[in-house]
């Protein structure tokens, strides 16, 4: 059995080396690296997001290193977490899916088997409203992935 946890808070506050030296000091073996970084779903933070703007020589070689620290600490990266399908990807589906296949790459740089991919959801299927909508929005976009 392998012990993960999730690089969410300590990256976003220690940034990946730090993060995975505590992470390994505190006895975990492996990692869920979070590829989202909660841009709060207005378009202009999310333009200015590390990962998203990146050509693609930039993204492999970022990927790659991190990769490699992730290694050098014995850890495993056991899956990713792709973006979350934010009810504000109801309005830009196309930019989702580019991000979605952006991160499909990213956990495959990161040699990892396995990315969490979420729904895209509507802003009424918070409240539970719009099930058909979205479950055919969502039948679409993950045959589209395929």
């Amino acid at each position: 059995m392998k012990l993960s946890v999730s690089t969410f808070c300590l990256e976003e506050r220690f940034g990946y080396k730090k993060a995975f030296e505590l992470i390994k000091n505190a006895g975990f073996d492996a990692i869920d690296f979070n590829l989202d970084n909660w841009w709060g779903g207005k378009d202009e933070q999310l333009i200015r997001m590390r990962t998203y703007g990146m050509h693609e020589d930039e993204m492999i070689d970022y990927f790659k290193k991190i990769s490699e620290c992730a290694n050098a600490y014995g850890l495993e990266v056991g899956q990713t977490h792709a973006v979350f399908g934010d009810p504000a990807f109801f309005k830009n589906q196309e930019l989702y899916k580019k991000i979605t296949v952006n991160n499909i790459i990213q956990t495959n740089l990161l040699n990892s088997k396995y990315i969490v991919i979420h729904p895209i959801q509507t802003p009424g299927r918070i409240f539970d409203e719009d099930y058909d909508t979205c479950h055919k929005l969502n039948l679409d976009f993950y045959r589209s992935l395929c």
